[in-house]
């Protein structure tokens, strides 16, 4: 465990505004901040906060943009659209109902009628895995893939003033948060863990652990239309609506990590008779034999990590990590 550095913000007097097109690369979400600046100073280290123009992502997401894709309802089930009530999570039961997915299968599926009375009550809409419901959002997860080479996941979160969604917390991979409409207080606290991953060791911490060891507020940060907020994993934070609404966009960036190395490695074991045979056990045939299966066994797996066919593998995982972004273009891309 480790406390990270002083958090930093980079606020410009002013900022041109971007064209309406909307983001076109990560120097166009990140400006008037480098993109060198940024992977030297505030990649994985500490937060950020950009000021922006206030249409400065109206070309990825609005009002009238969400209120189209909520209104999809075939796509909402209770993994996708969640409803919190100050910092609680509102069962699926009492805003689902028994319905068929859109693959068929029977299960809840959210009611949208049922929705609108919790969120009319001030629940805050949470939007789960957006990322290919509008041109923008698609564009705008293929620019951070593409360019940072992780795996890339797009949540929207709408909240009221004075109800707030979640507690204190920290997320398992770093944040870039989009503000879309309104105005929302952010509190950034210190960070306990570093680099946490998604794993029970770290998801599984109750709210009194958080509480404990979230440590003093480094910064305050006011989100108005066209802000960024960097967050790096491990960092705590919450938030509130300081207008009557606010809505925001969090963009997850999950890289490639060490243990997905170990996994790799684990996976091609499983086909090496040599990892398949029993360890001699120390009492019964002896420390000697012990030690040299052992050191045998943690040879082979470096000599199998050395191996250029699994190096090979494991750089095209690298490669399709972040994904593909294929769009079809009809007619064009029909029969011709």
């Amino acid at each position: 465990m480790s406390r990270g550095h002083a958090i930093t913000s980079a606020v410009p007097p002013a900022v041109p505004t971007l064209p309406q097109a909307g983001i076109r690369s990560l120097a166009d979400l990140l400006a008037p901040v480098s993109v060198e600046e940024f992977y030297k100073e505030y990649l994985g280290r500490k937060p950020l906060h950009i000021r922006g123009a206030a249409d400065k992502f109206a070309a990825i997401m609005s009002w009238p943009s969400l209120t189209s894709i909520l209104n999809q309802s075939g796509v909402w089930s209770p993994a996708t659209l969640q409803l919190m009530m100050d910092t609680a999570v509102v069962p699926p039961p009492d805003y689902c109902r028994p319905g068929r997915n859109r693959e068929g299968q029977q299960g809840l599926v959210s009611d949208l009628a049922k929705v609108r009375s919790w969120l009319r009550r001030g629940a805050s809409l949470v939007l789960n895995n957006i990322d290919s419901l509008t041109p923008g959002l698609r564009h705008l997860a293929a620019v951070l893939a593409n360019e940072t080479g992780g795996a890339t996941q797009i949540n929207l979160y709408c909240s009221w003033r004075a109800h707030p969604a979640f507690a204190v917390h920290f997320d398992t991979h770093d944040v870039f948060a989009l503000h879309i409409e309104g105005r929302k207080g952010w509190r950034i606290y210190q960070r306990y863990f570093e680099a946490p991953i998604n794993h029970p060791t770290f998801k599984n911490l109750d709210r009194a652990f958080h509480e404990q060891h979230k440590g003093a507020v480094s910064q305050h940060v006011d989100m108005q239309p066209g802000d960024l907020l960097y967050i790096p994993r491990g960092y705590y934070h919450d938030a509130i609506a300081l207008d009557r609404n606010s809505m925001h966009l969090a963009l997850a960036v999950i890289p490639v990590i060490g243990m997905d190395l170990i996994t790799a490695l684990f996976e091609s074991a499983v086909t090496d008779p040599f990892f398949r045979q029993g360890i001699p056990h120390p009492v019964m045939a002896g420390e000697a034999d012990f030690d040299l299966r052992f050191d045998a066994l943690l040879n082979r797996l470096v000599e199998l990590g050395r191996e250029p066919s699994f190096r090979k593998k494991f750089r095209d995982f690298l490669a399709a990590h972040s994904g593909s972004f294929v769009e079809i273009a009809l007619p064009e891309d029909g029969m011709g």
